[in-house]
């Protein structure tokens, strides 16, 4: 069971290596940063990446429970790489934001390759609908994949591997109805390679 596999966005928007920040975010006219792109995400929106290499830390934004908000590798699986501009900062993150997909991607670096928990303290804003799908992940100080504070995250297809850090590849705390299936994980040099944490 994934979330949102039979859904269409109402939108798209693109990016690409060659595009501009002032463009206005169709295939042929792209921005050039993917997080340009999610700042202007609605909705039933689709961030589609062009094959090639970037340097971003990216903020999800929410979607509705029938209109996620898509980051996808528009030409398949790791033809876009992200490396993270910041060695203390996820490559990609959110904080209470629901009704995502990340799907695709070669994720390089950061504190973590993805990032998904609550938006507040006290479990006042979970993340809620996350998928988080087909990515290949790498070279992160502390975990692969973090979910936190979340409620129906779907961790399915992942490659994740060569965890500098002393986390985890895979770290769930306090997620609920989750499922991670079908993930490749290796060379994990913390605690281990998917680690289930207090409330989860």
């Amino acid at each position: 069971y994934v979330p949102f596999a039979s859904a269409q966005p109402i939108k798209q928007l693109w990016v690409s290596p060659s595009g501009n920040n002032a463009n206005t975010g169709t295939s042929d006219s792209p921005f050039k940063t993917i997080s340009a792109a999610m700042a202007k995400a609605a909705p039933g929106t689709a961030v589609m990446v062009k094959a090639g290499s970037y340097t971003d830390s990216v903020r999800m934004k929410s979607g509705a429970a029938d209109k996620p908000v898509w980051l996808v590798s528009a030409d398949g699986e790791g033809a876009a790489k992200i490396t993270g501009s910041l060695a203390s900062w996820p490559v990609i993150y959110g904080f209470g934001n629901d009704n995502v997909v990340i799907k695709g991607f070669d994720i390089v670096g950061g504190q973590e390759g993805i990032k998904l928990t609550q938006g507040g303290t006290r479990l006042a804003n979970l993340a809620d609908n996350i998928v988080v799908q087909d990515n290949e992940i790498y070279g992160q100080t502390i975990d692969g994949i973090k979910i936190a504070q979340a409620r129906n995250a779907i961790v399915v297809g992942n490659t994740i591997h060569d965890i500098k850090g002393t986390n985890e590849a895979i770290d769930l705390f306090y997620t609920r109805k989750g499922i991670v299936s079908n993930n490749e994980i290796d060379n994990i040099q913390g605690q281990g390679g998917i680690v289930i944490k207090g409330g989860s």
